[in-house]
């Protein structure tokens, strides 16, 4: 599950604590800009001039070897999931239906052997699965967590130095999703989901890399006051083994972004104490009413952390989203400015917030889609390490034409990225039109955009993952005579020879 999708999870809803406590980023119509939305060259009226953007020529962009990674899996795939290792390691996570359930199935890439291994059924019970996520360390071990319609959280790991997959562990039961999964180098995991009842709020386990084990369960979401529910969940950790979780919770027509940070060597979850209804949202909707509709979270230098989000400000008109970023500083446990970097107007609209990732030095690559009343354009934004500054926005993919959906993004520690997307030939997410894949490189600047495949079938749920070595793992599902098929692509980042 990605963490721009909705899924309404629980009718708890959790009262937010003051900013400056790191618990609630409130969203006011005033906040400042950094760079420009609405467009390739005009920035919108209410941004601030930008950088211009690196014009190096970028070299053409020459796709690799696509394959088939699902040959032997049984059940059809409706969902992928990926995760690469810096040991140059990758893992291929799908749901599979059978005509009674969804089960899951993963394949490894090996980098030592340069070759993938035959699909393995990860889970063998009855039960149906509806979300789950993977992550891998810098070693090689890779985490899937998932969900299972009953309420079960399990988990599965894959042993780097054993070879194997691990029997799967149930982490907690009558639990519900969001869920996510996160490691970091030091093979630590946090997995991160709604505990049952009658708490029903985001909680916590982590896996020690030093006893093997999973920790006890830890509540995240310490603020319990009034109604609603939380949904939109990231979760992230550090080089150190910190880790910082952020999530949307809802009420009447407003969202807000609330998060918590762990501490390794700080006594853990900070422990906020829960705020009154009218003191948290007393001034959230100053600029028209509105509503969240996504979060990213990167990491930067220093333990530091910047998210992006989407909020849509009905002044602007009904539905239509801007995006900021704020950036959350570890060593005082606060949030920054909020930062408007993108804002709609009257020739771009429809703006829909799709990834965030960042480089070694916490500078972030940004990609939206926008619509100019003709087709959606995948945009992208370059800003630096706090959020503060940024290049101005370009399309990226029109040179395979067409209209952009449902993108991914890798970023390795150059700072040099991928997008993957869903192109449709007749312009917008969804008009019935044919779909292919489509992918654009950064190095340096952004090329042109090719075409991963042109087969007949439609293709749908790119994914991208990049931690370093100069190639990213990117994946999708492809229809072949009313078949789908789990394609993989390892795509340098840079051409031969360069």
């Amino acid at each position: 599950m990605r963490a721009s999708e909705r899924i309404p999870a629980r009718s708890i809803w959790t009262a937010p604590a003051a900013i400056v406590r790191a618990s609630t980023v409130v969203l006011v119509a005033w906040l400042s800009a950094c760079g420009g939305g609405g467009g390739t060259s005009t920035p919108s009226s209410a941004s601030t001039p930008t950088p211009a953007p690196d014009t190096t020529p970028a070299a053409p962009l020459v796709v690799g070897t696509v394959e088939s990674i699902d040959t032997g899996a049984s059940g059809n795939p409706t969902n992928l999931v990926l995760a690469r290792s810096a040991n140059g390691d990758g893992f291929a996570v799908w749901q599979a239906d059978d005509g009674t359930r969804r089960n899951l199935w993963a394949n490894r890439y090996d980098a030592a052997k340069a070759a993938w291994g035959g699909p393995t059924n990860i889970e063998k019970t009855n039960a149906d699965i509806d979300q789950f996520d993977v992550t891998a360390d810098t070693s090689g071990n890779a985490t899937v967590l998932w969900h299972e319609m009953g309420g079960a959280v399990m988990a599965e790991r894959f042993d780097h130095d054993a070879g194997t997959w691990v029997a799967p562990v149930s982490l907690a039961s009558g639990a519900s999703t969001p869920l996510r999964v996160a490691s970091d180098a030091t093979g630590a995991v946090l997995a991160v989901y709604i505990g049952s009842l009658p708490n029903s709020f985001f909680v916590g386990r982590f896996f020690d890399p030093a006893s093997g084990t999973w920790q006890s369960e830890e509540l995240i979401e310490l603020n319990h006051t009034g109604t609603g529910f939380s949904t939109d969940l990231s979760a992230l950790m550090d080089g150190s083994g910190n880790a910082l979780v952020t999530w949307e919770h809802l009420v009447t027509a407003a969202g807000g972004a609330s998060s918590n940070y762990f501490s390794r060597n700080g006594g853990g979850w900070a422990t906020f104490p829960p705020d009154a209804l009218a003191a948290s949202y007393g001034d959230v909707n100053a600029g028209g009413f509105g509503d969240m509709a996504g979060t990213q979270l990167t990491a930067t230098t220093n333990g530091n952390f910047v998210m992006a989000w989407a909020f849509a400000n009905n002044s602007f008109g009904p539905g239509d989203m801007q995006i900021f970023t704020s950036q959350f500083t570890s060593a005082t446990r606060t949030w920054g400015p909020q930062r408007q970097v993108v804002v709609p107007n009257s020739q771009h609209h429809a703006i829909s917030l799709q990834r965030m990732g960042s480089d070694a030095n916490g500078n972030a690559t940004l990609l939206w889609t926008e619509d100019d009343g003709t087709r959606a354009a995948l945009m992208a934004m370059r800003l630096d390490a706090t959020g503060s500054t940024c290049d101005s926005a370009e399309a990226i993919d029109s040179a395979v034409g067409g209209g952009a959906a449902r993108a991914d993004l890798g970023v390795d520690q150059q700072g040099r990225a991928i997008a993957i997307w869903q192109q449709f030939e007749g312009g917008h997410a969804d008009d019935g039109s044919h779909t292919n894949i489509a992918i654009n490189r950064l190095d340096g600047g952004w090329g042109s955009a090719v075409f991963a495949e042109t087969q007949p079938g439609n293709a749908i749920i790119p994914r991208a993952s990049t931690p370093s070595g100069g190639q990213a793992l990117l994946g999708w599902i492809q229809s072949e005579g009313g078949t789908n098929r789990v394609k993989a692509l390892l795509q340098p980042l840079t051409n031969p020879g360069q």
